[in-house]
């Protein structure tokens, strides 16, 4: 990022900003937008749901007024005490109909058995504010018994409804609700209101939504039955006009997207309670957006002037910005080329006025160092050139000092070198020396050591001698008794082989005594027991005469091996016992030697100590005129490099003082070039 704007201009990195600005008062529109768009269609779907509450209610309390009428009707024949008469029902039909506006007319229908045989079915009807009775439809021709609806009411305790018909003669959609009338509990006939669909037209058509939104009413079918255009009422469909399926206009209160002619709606439905009609609010979704999209019109519009205002602004700075740096870059040139006479003008109280004050102040001061370095120069150039002949002078006489003490130095190297020859072999005879008595002491040591061996071993040979020769007693005692075992071990196999003669001889009489016990029949049953358990027996008897014979067999086996050893065994500490005494005679006379040894390393010992003593005094003496004469070279050393190191500081003075005598004419020539 850095590198990147450091290669663009003032102008360019503030002209940075406008693009964006531009892209976050853009962002912050559409967020506020989408915010608001989905306020508003919460507040939309709210208020059509209440809308659509509203008029559902009302269509619902006059379908409920028009109910209650034909229950009160259905409660006042049920409980008379006898069968209304025609006239009774038309004097009571005059006084209900007035109650309900919208309720058209009336009618009682008796079922033949309770009118007596005749075809009962007074009706009485508005004919604007006179209740006109008829017969008309008590004509046989008509049987009313055999409608659709006049059955369906007969059967159902609760009030049911035919579908909207329209009436040609009147011009009017009805549509009739029934419900049965009973004594006792056996239906007897049927009460039956009808219904003007226009009181129901009139409270749809004064929904207004919006500018040109309405509704409308369907049956469960999807035909209209009311709609601002009564020419679709009954005669049209919603899958038609709207382009939808029914099964789409399901459950309650939901919103619903369409398109109608070109033109986008949206629609709020709504199921009618206690009917199988929906109440549908339909409105362009234009007009329900139309506040934000005047909102987003006006954000745009404000937005727009914002960046153009903001962009004017920018500009303004920049181009100030850009004028300020210019001035100070022209004055930054004069002071590159040494011009110290140029000032700023401070004509604002800004960065970049105390950035105009500084520099004049940093000038100012420049201009004060450079008058005195010039008034110094020349000083420093003469002081240089007469400290160069005098370093010249006394670098010559530091320089024969040092050849002095060079010479001096080679004759006391010579004469530490002599000694410390000398040094080096008496030391090396003294470590042979001392290593030699050391060799011998731990000789004498050794040989005392090993001479104690000897003896000690010699009395355990003797020791191992006889218990060598106790062994091959143990030995020889040992196999006798394994003999032993040898022969007891074969009487025991005898013994097992007489056992099972014994037992095939039982098992041969078990035989016997079963074939006679056979032959006794009833009485010979309990010998014929006895017989099996000794047959069991015998058989026993084998297997475990035969395990013995197994085993004794293994131990004549492990006994002839034990044998075959213990005479070996016997041989082996036979020839051990003359080893020994071999080795007991050998080691006594070792240990004669040894002793003869042990004394020729004692004398040889003290003698070699008297000479390593005599041989340290010496090398004591050596190391002291080495020592001496190491001093006296170091001594000799020091001065020469302290000579050296002198004649070396003066020459680097010299040169030091040539190269400030240059550096004071450099800095001459470089103060000449800037103008104060």
């Amino acid at each position: 990022m850095k590198k990147l704007l450091g290669n663009l201009k003032i102008f360019a990195k503030i002209g940075i900003l406008i693009p964006i600005i531009t892209i976050f008062l853009g962002g912050m529109s559409f967020l506020s937008y989408l915010k608001a768009s989905n306020e508003l269609g919460n507040s939309i779907e709210h208020e059509m749901s209440l809308l659509a509450d509203h008029v559902s209610n009302s269509v619902e309390n006059k379908l409920h007024a028009h109910n209650q009428l034909i229950y009160s009707a259905k409660s006042a024949i049920e409980t008379a005490d006898n069968s209304m008469s025609r006239e009774q029902f038309t004097r009571f039909v005059e006084q209900l109909l007035p109650l309900n506006k919208e309720t058209y007319g009336m009618g009682l229908w008796l079922e033949k058995d309770a009118a007596n045989g005749e075809i009962f079915g007074p009706y009485a009807y508005k004919d604007g504010e006179k209740i006109v009775y008829t017969d008309v439809y008590q004509d046989p021709a008509y049987a009313f018994h055999q409608q659709e609806w006049y059955k369906n009411s007969l059967q159902s305790s609760d009030i049911i409804h035919t579908e909207p018909f329209f009436d040609e003669a009147l011009g009017e959609m009805f549509i009739t609700f029934g419900i049965q009338v009973l004594k006792g509990q056996t239906p007897i006939g049927v009460i039956t209101g009808d219904y003007v669909l226009e009181s129901i037209q009139s409270i749809i058509s004064e929904v207004k939504i919006r500018e040109s939104g309405y509704a409308f009413i369907i049956d469960d079918k999807g035909t209209f039955l009311t709609h601002p255009d009564v020419k679709k009422v009954n005669k049209e469909t919603v899958q038609d006009y709207l382009k939808i399926p029914i099964e789409q206009i399901a459950g309650d209160k939901k919103l619903i997207q369409t398109v109608v002619n070109g033109k986008e709606y949206t629609l709020q439905y709504k199921q009618i309670q206690g009917m199988p009609w929906k109440l549908i609010l339909i409105v362009p979704t234009t007009e329900l957006y139309s506040e934000v999209q005047a909102m987003l019109y006006q954000q745009i519009i404000v937005s727009i002037i914002l960046i153009c205002v903001i962009s004017v602004i920018i500009y303004l700075i920049a181009r100030y910005i850009r004028q300020e740096v210019r001035t100070i870059n022209g004055h930054l040139g004069n002071l590159a080329t040494g011009d110290l006479t140029q000032r700023m003008s401070i004509n604002t109280k800004d960065e970049f006025g105390e950035m105009a004050q500084y520099y004049n102040d940093s000038v100012d001061a420049l201009g004060t160092m450079m008058k005195q370095i010039v008034a110094e120069t020349d000083t420093v150039a003469s002081t240089a050139e007469e400290l160069t002949a005098s370093v010249q002078e006394v670098s010559k006489s530091v320089t024969e000092v040092a050849v002095s003490m060079q010479n001096v130095a080679e004759n006391t190297s010579k004469q530490q070198t002599v000694s410390n020859q000398l040094t080096s072999v008496t030391s090396a005879l003294g470590e042979d020396m001392h290593f030699a008595v050391n060799a011998l002491d731990s000789a004498v040591q050794q040989s005392a050591t090993t001479s104690q061996i000897a003896s000690g071993g010699s009395k355990q040979i003797r020791a191992f001698v006889n218990e060598i020769t106790e062994l091959h007693t143990q030995v020889e005692n040992s196999a006798n008794l394994i003999s032993s075992l040898k022969n007891q071990s074969v009487q025991i196999e005898k013994m097992s082989e007489l056992i099972s003669s014994i037992t095939d001889q039982t098992n041969l009489l078990s035989l016997n005594a079963a074939i006679e016990a056979a032959r006794a029949g009833e009485a010979g049953k309990g010998f014929a027991v006895v017989a099996g358990e000794v047959k069991a027996l015998a058989t026993q008897t084998s297997h475990a005469s035969q395990d013995i014979a197994t085993v004794v067999r293994t131990i004549q086996e492990q006994i002839n091996e034990a044998v075959s050893m213990m005479e070996q065994s016997r041989k082996i500490a036979h020839h051990g016992i003359d080893s020994v005494q071999q080795a007991g005679s050998t080691f006594d006379a070792i240990s004669n030697a040894i002793e003869d040894l042990k004394q020729m390393i004692e004398r040889t010992s003290t003698n070699t100590s008297n000479a390593y003593e005599k041989l340290h005094d010496m090398t004591s003496k050596v190391q002291e005129i080495s020592q001496q004469a190491m001093a006296t070279n170091d001594h000799t050393l020091n001065v020469s490099a302290i000579t050296e190191e002198q004649a070396s500081t003066m020459n680097e003075m010299a040169v030091a003082s040539e190269q400030l005598a240059q550096l004071a004419q450099d800095l001459q020539e470089e103060t000449g070039k800037f103008t104060i």
